[in-house]
């Protein structure tokens, strides 16, 4: 403020200066002192009102004393001051307000620079033809140049060369008056991007014609960047929730569906989510509705399931059985919002435990069989022996034979049925050889008949066989064939009220052509048979078993088998390299290998190359020289039957009742020539009893018997071909005939 009275005082200065001059100069005052109205006017306007009256003041005091000097009168000294002093304040006053808009005008400048100057906001102006003519710091740190460096430049030198089109239209949107605001990316000097959001106004330039614009950019590059993490986050999310294989679901408490996966709407055998708008989930997906009432109260006390299971029904009828993880989520107020989880189908998984459930029975009862039959066995083995020492003894004409031989074939019957029961445990001997399967059919004749009858209901269904003109040798054993027959034959029997039920065989070829579709079938030569129900009357299919033509056909899996209640026929049939297929069409189908809609099998079991068994006589074997046999076995009926057998063909019997007895005969007594053993025993096996007599009689021979298997399982390690087995029950004639096998080997 000092400066500005000090700037006044110099103007008086200098004005009264400028009138002595001029007065000396002209010999006359000068009037209306022209200097000192230029002094006030430059006070006023430069100083400001207050310097400007000072001056006024003090030149009119100049003035009066002047006029005083050149001897005016006093009247005249006082009105010219007065006019002095009016003029200076009228001066004053105006060059005040042209000083106050001037100093406003400096002050709204300054301030409106600052705030370009300190805004968040990149402030850029162009011309017409996009040269820059202004720039703030913040632009100018935003793309990495100072402000100097970048006034100047062209703004397309910031624009990515992917972004000019674009870049131009919205230039000629704005000239059109379009005020935009948009997401623009601009390239710093370094070469990196950065996103900002503009807003662009149009600004008169130079040129009317190619106005210039001001643009206020405002840095999102963060934002932009959380913006694509969050869409790479969502799709990750909305992949994995599209994607992943369990059903994933959100629902309303009061059972509407909010969202759904593809594999739910899979699961449940929907298309899209716009058909679960009007499903009721209670009602119309729960097996039992009140279990989902009982799920939410689980929810609600626990707020959350796990690992929970429960029956649902699909679209179509069909019921699976899911397991549910399920969690509530709520408001601020406690209040539910909705349920989410997921849902996995484990229909496939319970029917693989229903059917491991269902294979542990049957692996239980083929046990419990296979025990009965064992000891069946020893009683079997007693009766035939007896029964064949008593009919050797029998004169042909003696009254008591036919009683005898009737005895005799009762046991062979019950042997039979001791097969079947090892046959169904799976401890049956693997057979060796082979068997023609049409002959086999026949035996199994009267056990089909009397399946086929209904002795209650009066009914029988007919058995109608069309067997092969040629022999069909097969690598299994009859009990294994009345084992399949039987079992499909009543399975036949149970699925359609029918009253003719067919056998028929033949030998047919499957190429690689046909077999191609199906990497468990191989190609070869089989010996097929096809039981299949039919009404009486009807016409023979020609073509029943030609499912081989049919590039479609299905053998039969062991999961259908086992729900058919054929577990034992279809591992009889796979473990000798065979197969069977199912025909279960619906009645009209034109292709079915069965026209009356009833069910079919057929079986393929690969055809055997060795010859039939019984079509060769065995020769018999030499005499027996009066060897010495060492008898171990612990049942004391077949212990004294083997004895009278082998005393009354000539060879002398060492008898001993456990496998202790026995070491210690060999022990005491000489040399033996043979040792008889069970092949099972309660506190040994037959082979190790075996390796422990050989120990002190090296070379000694052994026979195996056993009502179980063929082979001990470690008949190998007694020495292969010095040991044979023989299996319960036997006869005196069998046990004589492996007997001199083993003795006649050298």
């Amino acid at each position: 403020m000092w400066v500005r009275y000090a700037f006044a005082v110099g103007c008086c200065a200098v004005a009264i200066f400028l009138e002595l001059f001029l007065d000396r100069l002209t010999s006359q005052p000068v009037y209306p002192f022209l200097p000192a109205f230029a002094a006030i006017i430059a006070s006023a306007a430069c100083a400001g009102a207050g310097p400007g009256l000072t001056a006024t003041v003090l030149l009119a005091v100049w003035a009066a004393f002047d006029l005083w000097t050149h001897q005016s009168t006093p009247a005249n000294i006082v009105w010219r001051c007065l006019i002095f002093l009016a003029e200076g304040l009228f001066l004053s006053i105006g060059s005040a307000r042209m000083w106050r808009s001037k100093s406003d005008a400096d002050r709204n400048d300054a301030w409106h620079r600052r705030l370009v100057e300190t805004a968040a906001e990149g402030i850029w102006t162009h011309d017409g033809s996009g040269v820059i003519t202004f720039a703030n710091a913040r632009m100018a740190e935003m793309l990495g140049l100072s402000v100097e460096e970048l006034v100047g430049r062209k703004v397309e030198e910031f624009f990515l060369p992917a972004d000019l089109a674009v870049e131009r239209v919205r230039a000629e949107n704005l000239r059109r008056g379009r005020k935009e605001q948009f997401d623009r990316r601009l390239r710093r000097t370094d070469g990196s991007e950065i996103w900002v959001l503009t807003c662009c106004n149009l600004i008169d330039g130079d040129d009317s014609e190619t106005p210039g614009a001001l643009a206020m950019m405002t840095d999102i590059t963060e934002r932009k960047r959380a913006e694509h993490a969050l869409r790479r986050s969502e799709e990750r999310f909305r992949n994995l929730f599209e994607t992943v294989l369990e059903g994933v679901y959100q629902s309303t408490p009061d059972g509407r569906i909010l969202a759904a996966n593809p594999m739910l709407l899979q699961m449940l055998g929907f298309s899209n989510e716009s058909e679960l708008a009007d499903i009721r989930i209670a009602e119309d997906l729960y097996v039992e509705p009140q279990v989902r009432q009982r799920l939410l109260e689980r929810l609600e006390h626990e707020g959350r399931l796990q690992n929970v299971e429960y029956e649902l029904r699909r679209r179509d009828g069909g019921i699976i059985t899911v397991l549910e993880n399920a969690r509530v989520e709520r408001d601020e107020t406690g209040t539910v919002l909705y349920y989410e989880g997921t849902l996995t189908d484990i229909t496939p998984r319970k029917r693989i435990e229903e059917q491991l459930r269902q294979a542990q029975k049957m692996e239980a009862l083929g046990k419990l069989a296979g025990g009965i039959a064992q000891d069946f066995n020893n009683v079997l083995t007693v009766i035939t022996g007896y029964s064949q020492l008593v009919l050797s003894e029998l004169d042909p004409a003696h009254p008591a034979r036919p009683s005898a031989v009737q005895l005799l074939e009762a046991a062979g019957g019950a042997v039979t049925l001791t097969k079947q029961l090892l046959s169904f445990s799976r401890r049956q001997a693997p057979f060796q050889g082979s068997v023609d399967l049409n002959r086999a059919i026949e035996r199994t004749q009267p056990a089909l008949d009397l399946l086929l009858t209904d002795r209650m209901a009066g009914n029988k269904v007919e058995l109608s066989l069309s067997l092969c003109h040629e022999p069909v040798p097969v690598s299994i054993g009859q009990a294994q064939i009345e084992l399949i027959v039987l079992s499909l034959a009543a399975c036949v029997r149970d699925a359609a009220p029918i009253n003719v039920i067919g056998l028929k065989t033949e030998l047919v070829h499957l190429d690689e052509e046909i077999c191609r579709h199906r990497s468990d079938v191989q190609p070869g030569l089989y010996a097929a048979l096809a039981i299949r129900g039919q009404q009486a009357g009807s016409a023979e299919d020609e073509n029943a078993i030609s499912l081989f033509a049919n590039p479609d056909f299905a053998p039969m899996k062991a999961s259908e088998s086992a729900a058919m209640g054929l577990s034992s026929t279809h591992a009889v049939v796979t473990q000798r390299g065979g197969f069977v297929a199912v025909d279960r069409r619906p009645e009209g189908h034109q292709e079915s290998s069965n026209r009356n809609g009833h069910s079919a099998f057929h079986v393929f079991l690969p055809y055997a190359m060795a010859p039939i068994d019984g079509e060769t006589m065995q020769p018999a074997g030499p005499e027996s020289g009066g060897e010495t046999i060492l008898l171990v076995e612990d049942e004391p009926l077949i212990r004294e039957l083997s004895r009278d057998m082998l005393e009354r063909q000539g060879y002398r019997v060492v008898l001993a009742s456990d496998a202790k007895e026995a070491e210690r005969m060999s022990a005491k007594a000489g040399s033996f020539d043979l040792l008889i053993t069970d092949a099972v025993m309660p506190s040994i096996t037959g082979a190790e009893l075996a390796r422990r007599i050989r120990a002190s009689h090296p070379g000694l021979k052994v026979l195996f018997i056993s009502g179980y298997t063929s082979e001990p399982p470690e008949r190998e390690e007694t020495g292969g071909e010095s040991a044979a087995f023989l299996q319960k029950p036997f006869s005196a004639d069998s046990l004589g005939r492996k007997i001199r096998q083993i003795l006649g080997r050298a």
